[in-house]
């Protein structure tokens, strides 16, 4: 915390507060929604800018000229929620100055029994996970900045929801036709996404992906969350798990067999922010073998050039 809070020991114990405004919306992510209240209207069209259909207004927002945002417009009411998000208003001292030139965003993450405290760059959260209510507290003021904060909260939300109700994981990858393609920063998921697009195939991300199971097949479903790819240029269709596939760069392109021990050892270290918490660690390896036994395993060498869609098709 010490990194972005002047005094980390006043980060809030409570989810209270002064709200920037009155108004709420939902936002559809991997089969459920997500309520985020005490927003002011440029905020609500912040959130529309980035979120689209998958935004929903709830009271006085389906009411104004916020709805016309960019958002679906949809009246919803609190019950359709799996979590609620408050925004709060903190002082612009709270927050330590970042230089960030050259610099990774990243967020500090505070696993607590079953609470989870966020700080990062003009931002703290603290979530009760039990209840899935939180609050989120910055001075950011700016639109164009807003919605990534909200953002920086709901991933973390989003991959405790997945591990801890018993159906799915968030997972590091691209994802295209079927194939999962779990990797760390810099492993290829960009490279091997554009090359699925430049072969006419769909593509779900190149960033990030939410694995679940419905009913006795596992299906990745289409996430806002990308990395150089524009979700324009995405797929918004769910598609059934074909394979996992590991991917590393090479000079020539190969297929070779991947254990079910190397599979579980990948998803774990690709699922975000859960693989933090100690606490959920079993729960993490388990929902990994899970994923990792329903499927073909595999590990593909590839050229940037090269055409690797033949030889996944035939494994």
């Amino acid at each position: 915390m010490e990194r972005f809070l002047v005094e980390p020991a006043l980060f809030p114990r409570r989810i209270s507060g002064e709200t920037w405004g009155t108004e709420s919306v939902t936002i559809d992510l991997a089969g459920d929604r997500y309520r985020i209240d005490g927003l002011a209207s440029w905020q609500v069209a912040s959130l529309a800018s980035r979120y689209g259909p998958r935004m929903n207004f709830v009271g006085a927002a389906a009411l104004s000229g916020t709805a016309t945002a960019g958002g679906s417009g949809r009246h919803i009411t609190s019950g359709d929620a799996v979590a609620t998000l408050q925004v709060f208003r903190a002082p612009r001292s709270d927050f330590r100055e970042i230089d960030t030139r050259g610099w990774e965003y990243w967020l500090d993450l505070q696993w607590d029994d079953n609470a989870l405290a966020i700080a990062g760059m003009r931002l703290m959260a603290r979530v009760d996970l039990a209840s899935m209510r939180g609050g989120i507290w910055t001075c950011v003021d700016d639109p164009d900045e807003f919605w990534g904060l909200v953002e920086n909260v709901l991933r973390p939300i989003l991959a405790a929801q997945l591990l801890d109700r018993g159906n799915g994981l968030l997972v590091h990858s691209a994802a295209a036709d079927g194939f999962l393609f779990p990797s760390t920063s810099g492993g290829g998921k960009s490279t091997i996404a554009r090359m699925a697009l430049d072969a006419g195939l769909p593509v779900l991300s190149d960033d990030l992906n939410a694995i679940v199971r419905r009913e006795d097949q596992w299906m990745i479903l289409p996430l806002p969350f990308t990395g150089d790819l524009l979700e324009r240029e995405l797929s918004a269709t769910p598609q059934r798990l074909r394979a996992i596939v590991a991917i590393e760069k090479s000079t020539d392109n190969a297929l070779r067999n991947m254990p079910a021990a190397a599979a579980v050892s990948l998803l774990t270290r690709c699922s975000p922010y859960v693989n933090q918490d100690p606490q959920r660690t079993d729960a993490l390896v388990s929902r990994a073998a899970e994923i990792a036994a329903a499927v073909p395993r595999a590990m593909l060498a590839f050229t940037m050039g090269g055409n690797v869609w033949p030889i996944l098709n035939r494994a």
